[in-house]
């Protein structure tokens, strides 16, 4: 019988006996939500219940035994008839009962049944998820709830824990499911619960969410519980739609964390202190006053992150290049979908796989450790969830040692020798571990030169040019596969010493009496060396006679004759090694008799016109070279000279602008060598250059000297002596154009100025073929038709008002019979007269408006010139001044009297100046008036008279 059943029997005894064996009241114990099984950080509930009602009852709690009563402890909270556990750990498993407690009989109720709670390390095969994420909703908002699970589950179903009874999640009008999805699109106050998704077994199920739906205008938010540590807590005093709150203050078991305007905390990297009881005040206004409301408290319960652990597999405190180990990561808390990352001190970023390496699930295993993976491991988990990454594992320190150096490669007894020494390879590695076996392999150029063996050493008895090259040695440890590779050293095998043997002047050939040089050089310079000689065969020595000397590295033959025709070479010998050099290549000598002749053609061979290219070709038969050629003209010793259109160039001369000092007889001859040998003249070639067009001969018609406005032409003419030939005319003067390219060979000048006198010349070209040709230049002189024209002014430039001025235009003009003229006087810009027959200008009485500029214009045969400006000043004089005054006082006078006799008038007939009057005049009084007042006005006139 279980500890539970005793006390609850125990008890039973005493309370029948005492109250006439009337039975307690019963107990309920139930699990909320009613999983068989839960998993570590979830939350549960434990509720107890008493038969007939709650009023009055306390609530007693023990696990296990009722010896072991439970307590409140953090995470763990008592709350009228409910003990909450809101991060399960493993030492939450075990066996609960409890009972009810109060003041009046019967003071207890009977022991509960026992409920099992299993805590499972394991992890819920799928995740429950909310969106929005809030965990306290409003009545009438909307959430969806998303059954997540690696391969999807769509047999899965919803399900709702409240009330104390288990139902559908996702079964009435206000639900709808879609997919892995329910959507709650208008939340009641019925929806709150527990929540989870399971399969269609009941075998597997999610984790559960707590959904919490209030009608209250204010709720405190957070996001579904537990909240790991590290993690940030949001919380959100959320105000319902059409409420708006002024302040919000946040409390934590009742105490204020914080006052402020915004609705939502956040607390950062929250630990176990942080756990409690939250809820947030918030203000409103509501008719001109200030309103504060609680939301419901909510629970905080934080959760630790999952630590993640490193291990090493095999645990050697000691190892060596190219053995395996495996570096392993768990985090606790039984979930087994973590992803793991790799990290190594002082490396950017995490560890990665190599050549070397791989990561295969939690495990990290290097096959062939090397030196560069010493260093600090840590790991770190990361998932999909809720904790979504563990704390960085303990450190773990790898020290791996070499297990033998890297080789090194010497050549002895050097690194450069000759052809036919012996070398040897000597490579060098020292072992770090004991019964290490060492392999050495040799390879040159990357190419094997011996495969594996135990000889540290590889020997070259006579080194050939073929044995140069860049030498490695690689050693590798036996049965480990690891292997290292020395750097590389050179080998160089010198051949003996080239020799070259050269032909001075180069030529293949050569004739009887010239002079030929051979020099014989080793490479590396001649010092020490002495040469030996040979003609047609390494038997047949070469000596010196009459003619053919040996000095140094050279064989001279001053005259060369047929008998010293053959092959040659030779060869370099001294006392230190090598002793000789390579006999060299042989060089052949060719001697011919006598002198060359050479060809001489001329390219193109047909008749010439002027201005064409024409070349002529010197070449000397026999293939020999080094000929420098010579040209003559007219007769065989005159050379030729360059000029602008002519140039010889090796054995080509070239006329680029056949012209008539071209035509003549042309003959070469080539030479070569120090003292000069010259073959013999070639045969002549004729070149006759016709005359394409005559110079072109310039001419000015109707004589050189015109006067200015007269018409000239200028006539350019040139005879053609080919048909078919186009001439384009070109016009100068003084070296600058006048006129450009034109078919026309006349240029007109129709007016002739001044600035036409100078120097003119034509040229003619020859359209499409580049010949030009200029005409001597003529001169064309344009006398000027009159002088330089003057003003003057009489009696002066400054005169008074009223005087007289007389203005005179004056032009010497040169051309007799004199021709008419045309005179224009011009003021500030407008003519004041225009005359052919009189350049005087005269004002009889002058006035202000006429001062100003004045120029003075002449004109005759379209050739107009003008004089320099004269300003003309007028001056008022005292003679004007008196008169402007008697003027001025004269109608004053007058004035005065005409008011005066007006004032009179008005005297004598009274009513008759007033506008208005009062009476009617009469027809007789009005002629009357007007009659007195022409008499007024004849008196006004006789007045005005006499005064003047």
């Amino acid at each position: 019988m279980q500890a539970c059943e005793v006390a609850a029997l125990i008890l039973l005894t005493v309370v029948s006996c005492s109250r006439q064996y009337e039975e307690l009241p019963q107990t309920t114990l139930t699990l909320e939500p009613p999983f068989p099984e839960i998993f570590i950080g979830e939350t549960v509930t434990l509720r107890c219940g008493v038969e007939g009602g709650s009023a009055g009852w306390k609530y007693l709690w023990y696990k296990d035994s009722e010896d072991t009563p439970v307590l409140q402890t953090a995470g763990r909270s008592i709350t009228g008839d409910s003990y909450t556990i809101t991060a399960a750990a493993v030492s939450d498993q075990g066996q609960y009962c409890c009972r009810g407690q109060r003041g009046d009989q019967p003071l207890y109720s009977q022991l509960s049944d026992e409920v099992t709670l299993t805590v499972s390390e394991g992890h819920p095969q799928a995740v429950l998820t909310l969106q929005p994420a809030w965990a306290q909703i409003f009545t009438g908002e909307t959430v969806t709830l998303s059954c997540e699970m690696e391969g999807g589950s769509a047999d899965w179903g919803f399900k709702q824990y409240r009330d104390g009874r288990e139902e559908a999640g996702c079964s009435d009008q206000y639900r709808s499911r879609y997919g892995d999805s329910c959507t709650i699109s208008t939340a009641l106050y019925s929806h709150s619960g527990v929540y989870w998704c399971e399969s269609a077994s009941g075998q597997e199920r999610s984790n559960a969410v707590t959904l919490a739906v209030s009608n209250q205008w204010m709720i405190l938010q957070t996001l579904p519980q537990p909240v790991i540590e590290g993690d940030t807590l949001t919380l959100r005093c959320h105000v319902r739609t059409g409420y708006t709150a002024t302040r919000v203050d946040f409390y934590k078991d009742n105490e204020v964390l914080q006052s402020q305007a915004g609705t939502e905390l956040s607390v950062d990297r929250v630990s176990k202190s942080d756990e409690g009881s939250y809820k947030c005040r918030a203000w409103r206004r509501m008719r001109g006053s200030c309103y504060s409301s609680d939301s419901a408290e909510v629970r905080v319960s934080l959760r630790e992150r999952p630590q993640a652990f490193l291990t090493q597999e095999p645990a050697w405190t000691q190892m060596y290049e190219s053995e395996r180990v495996t570096l392993r990561c768990q985090v606790q808390g039984g979930y087994t979908d973590w992803r793991f990352t790799w990290y190594k001190a002082g490396k950017n970023g995490p560890v990665t796989q190599d050549y070397y390496s791989s990561i295969d699930g939690d495990r990290f295993t290097i096959s062939s450790a090397t030196g560069d993976h010493s260093g600090e491991y840590t790991c770190k988990g990361e998932r999909t969830g809720n904790p979504s990454y563990s704390e960085t594992s303990n450190a773990l320190t790898l020290r791996v040692s070499e297990l033998f150096s890297t080789p090194t490669l010497t050549v002895l007894p050097s690194a450069s020798v000759w052809e036919g020494e012996a070398v040897t390879l000597q490579c060098g590695a020292h072992i770090n571990k004991q019964d290490t076996q060492l392999q050495y392999r040799y390879s040159k150029d990357n190419g094997t030169v011996r495969g594996a063996g135990s000889q540290d050493q590889h020997s070259i008895p006579a080194a050939g040019l073929r044995d140069t090259g860049r030498y490695q040695c690689e050693v590798e440890a036996a049965g480990t596969g690891l292997k290292k590779r020395s750097a590389s050293v050179s080998l160089t095998v010198r051949e003996l010493p080239q020799t070259t043997l050269t032909l001075e002047p180069p030529f293949p050939e050569i004739f009887t009496g010239e002079t030929v040089t051979l020099r014989c050089g080793v490479e590396g310079g001649s010092a020490g060396w002495k040469y030996l000689w040979y003609k047609d065969s390494e038997d047949t020595p070469v000596l010196q006679t009459a003619g053919r000397s040996i000095t140094g590295d050279s064989y001279t033959i001053t005259a060369a004759a047929l008998s010293d025709q053959g092959q040659y070479c030779c060869r370099g010998q001294r006392g230190d090694q090598p002793l000789y050099s390579q006999l060299s290549d042989k060089v052949t000598l060719t001697v011919s008799a006598g002198k060359p002749k050479p060809a001489l053609t001329r390219e193109p061979a047909e008749e010439i016109s002027e201005g064409d290219t024409v070349t002529l070709s010197c070449v000397v038969e026999g293939g020999s070279g080094g000929w420098r050629y010579l040209w003559y003209k007219d007769r065989q010793g005159a050379p030729v000279y360059q000029t602008d259109s002519s140039r010889g160039t090796g054995g080509g001369y070239t006329i680029s602008a056949a012209a008539l000092p071209h035509s003549g007889e042309y003959w070469c001859r080539a030479g070569r060598g120090r003292n000069t040998s010259y073959s013999q003249y070639s045969e002549g070639v004729k070149i006759q250059v016709p005359e394409l067009f005559s110079t072109p001969t310039l001419t000015v018609l109707f004589g050189a000297s015109v006067w200015e406005g007269e018409a000239v032409t200028l006539q350019c003419g040139a005879h053609i002596n080919k048909q078919g030939t186009q001439l384009q005319y070109r016009y100068s003067k003084d070296n600058g154009t006048v006129r450009g390219a034109g078919s026309q060979d006349q240029h007109s000048i129709p007016a002739a100025g001044l600035r036409d006198t100078g120097r003119y010349q034509c040229e003619v070209e020859a359209a499409g073929t580049g010949l030009k040709k200029r005409s001597a230049s003529v001169s064309l002189t344009v006398r000027a038709l009159f002088s330089r024209v003057t003003l003057t002014a009489s009696p002066g430039a400054t005169v008074k008002e009223g005087e007289a001025l007389n203005l005179t235009c004056e032009a010497a003009v040169n051309k007799t019979p004199r021709p008419e003229l045309h005179y224009t006087i011009v003021r500030d810009g407008e003519p004041v007269t225009n005359s052919t027959d009189s350049a005087l200008y005269s004002i009889a009485s002058t006035e202000k408006s006429h001062t100003g500029s004045y120029t003075c214009a002449v004109e005759s045969q379209g050739v107009k010139k003008s004089s320099q400006e004269l300003h003309i000043e007028v001056q008022t004089s005292w003679h004007s001044a008196v008169a402007i005054g008697y003027r001025v006082s004269f109608t004053l006078i007058h004035f005065i009297v005409f008011t005066l006799l007006l004032l009179q008038y008005c005297r004598i007939k009274g009513s008759l100046c007033l506008a208005g009057g009062k009476s009617r005049k009469t027809s007789d009084q009005d002629q009357e008036q007007s009659a007195e007042g022409i008499e007024l006005s004849s008196r006004v006139q006789h007045t005005g008279v006499e005064l003047e």
